[in-house]
């Protein structure tokens, strides 16, 4: 999870807004100015290498929470579970059932579409979902059965 959310660039990103940013009290100060993120993330991954040549593998880690801490609170909290994987497991330890989605509506404009999606156990819906892309949609329907089985 860690390595997801570091590397992502977000958080890099969230470091280095501005003009000059502190990284480290009284040790290094980014002035980048605003030449897009690769300069930021390089200059960042370099002051984590410089820490963990000069101090180890402790130092750097304590380093690099001490930014990110807040982002895997929020990583943590807001937890994204794939429901349709969940779902897929369970009823796959039973082969003679299959599972489907499907898309059974679609409403508003190209810009702000909806998505209905029914997910089927055979040819029974056990779960429905709505969502802006159909994938958010079945994410929703496999949810709401999982809810129906009590998982």
């Amino acid at each position: 999870r860690l390595t997801a959310v570091t590397d992502s660039g977000a958080e890099v990103q969230d470091l280095s807004t501005g003009e000059a940013k502190t990284v480290s009290a009284d040790t290094v100060v980014l002035a980048l100015g605003t030449h897009g993120q690769q300069p930021l993330a390089d200059a960042f991954e370099a002051i984590i290498a410089a820490v963990y040549l000069d101090g180890g593998i402790e130092p750097a880690t304590e380093f690099v929470l001490s930014f990110v801490k807040r982002s895997l609170e929020h990583v943590e909290n807001a937890a994204f579970k794939d429901y349709k994987t969940l779902l897929q497991e369970i009823i796959q330890q039973n082969p003679e059932e299959k599972l489907y989605y499907v898309l059974v509506g679609e409403s508003g404009p190209d810009h702000d579409k909806r998505f209905e999606i029914n997910v089927l156990l055979n040819s029974n819906v056990i779960g429905r979902g709505v969502g802006k892309s159909k994938k958010s949609a079945e994410q929703l329907a496999a949810k709401e059965a999982l809810e129906l089985m009590g998982e």
